[in-house]
């Protein structure tokens, strides 16, 4: 990959989705994120979301599911990740409100 065109938008969420460890992820791609999706999803029996292998998933509030949203953060802030960071929320009930209490956790957590 030596083209400074290919670059990765890091979805953190997404990870799960296809059996991997967004953190193990981050190992492999962190030298080509330009672009960061926050988004958390919880391992639950009637999760909407089934994963390559049948886990089922939910979507979950940011810092309320199974990702390391923290961890991931300082790493890409160590490295001096200066891109965007988006957030997303996939979960039930009110897009709004979850939303919101991602942002919440984010500035409490994170900034």
């Amino acid at each position: 990959m030596d083209s400074p065109s290919l670059r990765s938008t890091f979805d953190t969420g997404n990870f799960l989705l296809v059996d991997e460890d967004p953190s193990v992820a981050l190992d492999i791609l962190l030298p080509y994120v330009s672009h960061v999706h926050l988004k958390d999803f919880a391992r639950r029996d009637d999760g909407r979301y089934k994963s390559l292998k049948g886990k089922a998933f939910e979507g979950a509030d940011l810092g309320r599911g199974d990702v390391e949203v923290k961890a991931i953060l300082d790493r890409l802030d160590a490295r001096g990740y200066q891109g965007a960071v988006v957030l997303e929320y996939e979960g039930v009930g009110d897009e709004a409100a979850g939303i919101r209490e991602s942002f919440e956790y984010f500035e409490k957590e994170i900034i």
